[in-house]
């Protein structure tokens, strides 16, 4: 109960921080009727949605009980204490519950939005016209209350900003504002950072048009800037440029809807609520979601503080890819030139752009042809085996054209022989280009990422043997491409460089990596798997932890430990990442994290480097700076980087950085049981971690 009841809270500042839903909850009680109400009205949602069978974690996460919250707020602001109300304020809490409920269907279905405070506007405007029918409804105007005296002097707009801050739970004094923006301070600098961004937008905005002060000065109408702008610029969107600059766009269009929303309402006395925010957010949220802008990225995983949504998309989609669940590799083995990329000179223009052509080379990477004679099969590409990119499943096959000679072409049909690929409902691969009847596979057929579905030939508009790959989102074969990046590939040039989430360029030689078994066996964590592990300082101290493999409902691994640190990982056909880490800096399986960051299944011969997030590292303070700088530049995170190997079994060697310095260094050894032997280093502090 008091868990769902702190989220109830926490959920109007967008987090889920017991701590945060204690300050807001304290700070509703510097006029006790409206901490009253508020919990009341908490307690009666949480009920009845428990009642109607409501999932058990939406009503601990405060998903229902916020809008109540704001209901039973709005109460105590605006009408007297009498029973009347009690019962109308009732009535309306069940009436918001079902409410809520069927918004949160509809928006979720229909449109893949959040309702928002939309059920709390509708209910509030259903239960302040009510009144009028009845004579036992009384009104109230706000009084200041006598401890506002004690607040110091302060510039007004400082205090209209506090002013509005507390507005957000209907509160009229500036010490529940200040209490509410130490809750946003401790939750998010950077939603603090946007709540102050938002407010003197408005500010600008009533200056510029010479607007009603009165909607800055109470802060009943301000309190929607600082929430459109919290929303858009950091918790719904992945902060950043961009995101700060729609943030600004909307909190302008926000002013101008709550001056057209007052101009309605106004006649049946009534204020604007959260009605302005809803609408601008909600619009503004809905065509960047239509809109593929990788400048501004709507947060499409569970949302979280601006600096958890930046961290988290750096983090998984940075590495990664947007394809996070879809493994995306080159469609052929050994070592292949890319000989036109995308928005290649030639044919990869407009609509086709983001278009790749391969090529084939000799085992000394430097020729396409064996003996430099006039036949297709003089180049190593015809005839060598193409493989699916993904996983996914056949929808059309071609494969009765007849290759062309050197140097002919076939204009009529274009794309030649060719194999197009599902792999989500908008997601397509199209390989074209093939050998004449060497498709293996059937329309219909479920493939695996590598599996072979034919050979490279010279069909369609093509004079020389290569093989064209490009994405596209509809099935129809020729349609507009898109582009999608690789999960991993090797590149040489001049030196071997393992390359993470990436697209090739043009000229660049290529190939996939060759998977070490020996290495997969050793990662191939199943859940259940349970494992004695010895942590072994410079001091000859050794502190053992008991490991389980564990995987959560929605699939996510994880391995943790007794004291309950948990490493999240994922694992592919050949390469194992740690996707997270939460617990104490002091464990086996913080230093196993970071050994174990990136491992590609092979023998490291290549260097590879990865972003790592700084979260991981350093104090609270350098945290705190490097989360304000995070959505405006790269240099906020830190340096994972895998150095060659010195010779086949020796141990494989990281190190973390941040510019020049270098945080921690790391060996490991792979063999032997899980996690093998790890030897760290650690700014001078040196450990071990071996199987015990």
């Amino acid at each position: 109960m008091i868990h769902s009841l702190l989220g109830s809270y926490s959920s109007i500042l967008f987090s889920d921080r017991r701590l945060i839903g204690t300050l807001t909850l304290a700070s509703t009680f510097f006029n006790i009727k409206a901490g009253i109400f508020g919990i009341l009205a908490v307690l009666l949602a949480n009920l009845t949605a428990s009642l109607l069978g409501v999932h058990r974690d939406k009503v601990r996460k405060g998903l229902i009980g916020f809008n109540a919250l704001l209901l039973g707020l709005s109460f105590s602001y605006y009408y007297a204490f009498n029973p009347a109300t009690l019962l109308i304020l009732f009535i309306a809490v069940v009436l918001l519950v079902f409410m809520n409920i069927a918004l949160d269907h509809i928006f979720g279905y229909f449109f893949n939005l959040p309702a928002l405070s939309i059920p709390f506007v509708v209910v509030s405007t259903i239960s302040f016209l009510a009144f009028y029918n009845y004579d036992s409804g009384a009104l109230q105007k706000p009084e200041a209350l006598a401890i506002d005296r004690f607040f110091p002097d302060v510039h007004r707009y400082v205090l209209y900003y506090l002013k509005s801050l507390g507005a957000i739970f209907f509160q009229s004094s500036p010490w529940a504002g200040l209490t509410i923006m130490l809750a946003l301070a401790i939750s998010s600098r950077l939603a603090l950072l946007l709540s102050l961004i938002g407010f003197f937008t408005g500010v600008f905005f009533h200056e510029t048009l010479k607007g009603d002060m009165n909607d800055l000065t109470g802060g009943l109408v301000a309190f929607n800037y600082i929430l459109t702008a919290i929303a858009i610029g950091g918790i719904f969107v992945v902060p950043g440029y961009a995101s700060f600059s729609v943030a600004v766009l909307a909190t302008l269009a926000t002013a101008t809807v709550a001056s057209f929303v007052k101009i309605f309402f106004i006649s049946f006395n009534m204020p604007v609520l959260t009605l302005p925010f809803t609408l601008v957010t909600l619009l503004f949220l809905y065509c960047i979601k239509l809109l593929y802008n990788k400048k501004l990225r709507p947060v499409d995983f569970l949302p979280g503080s601006p600096e958890h949504n930046i961290d988290y998309f750096l983090s998984r989609q940075g590495r990664f890819g947007d394809l996070q669940n879809l493994d995306v590799r080159l469609p052929f083995w050994g070592k292949w030139r890319v000989t036109q990329g995308y928005d290649g000179e030639y044919t990869h223009r407009a609509e086709w752009y983001a278009s790749l052509d391969f090529m084939a080379l000799s085992e000394e990477g430097g020729s396409f042809r064996r003996n430099q004679r006039a036949s297709i099969d003089d180049y190593y590409t015809f005839g060598l085996p193409v493989l699916a990119v993904a996983a996914g499943t056949v929808r059309k096959v071609v494969q009765h054209l007849d290759d062309n000679p050197l140097g002919e072409m076939n204009t009529r049909e274009n794309w030649g022989n060719l194999v197009l690929l599902q792999h989500g409902p908008a997601l397509f691969s199209l390989v074209c280009h093939l050998k004449k009847n060497s498709v293996t596979v059937r329309e219909g057929d479920y493939v695996a990422a590598g599996t072979r579905l034919a050979l490279a030939g010279n069909s369609g508009r093509s004079a020389e043997p290569h093989v064209h790959l490009h994405f596209q989102t509809t099935p129809e074969i020729g349609s507009a491409t898109v582009p999608v990046a690789f999960t991993q590939y090797l590149r040489y040039n001049g030196n071997i460089q393992m390359v993470f989430s990436s697209t090739p360029n043009e000229g660049e030689i290529v190939a996939n990596l060759v998977p070490d078994f020996e290495l997969r066996n050793f990662f191939s964590l199943a859940p259940g798997q349970q494992m004695r592990v010895a942590l072994q300082s410079n001091a000859d101290d050794t502190v053992y932890e008991e490991w389980d493999t564990k995987i959560d409902f929605l699939g996510t691994r994880y391995v943790e430990n007794s004291a309950g640190d948990r490493m999240y990982f994922t694992a592919a056909s050949d390469w194992f990442a740690a996707l997270d880490y939460t617990g104490s800096r002091h464990s086996a399986l913080y230093y196993l994290f970071i050994a174990y960051y990136r491992v590609p299944y092979a023998a490291s011969s290549f260097a590879c480097a990865e972003r790592i997030s700084h979260r991981y590292f350093g104090g609270f303070f350098s945290r705190a700076l490097r989360d304000l700088l995070q959505p405006f530049t790269q240099r906020a995170a830190f340096l994972w980087q895998s150095l060659p190997a010195e010779k086949a079994g020796a141990p494989l060697n990281f190190s973390v950085s941040a510019g020049d310095r270098t945080l921690m260094r790391v060996s490991a050894q792979p063999t032997g049981n899980f996690p093998g032997i790890v030897t760290i280093d650690n700014s001078g502090v040196q450990c071990k971690i071996f199987a015990a």
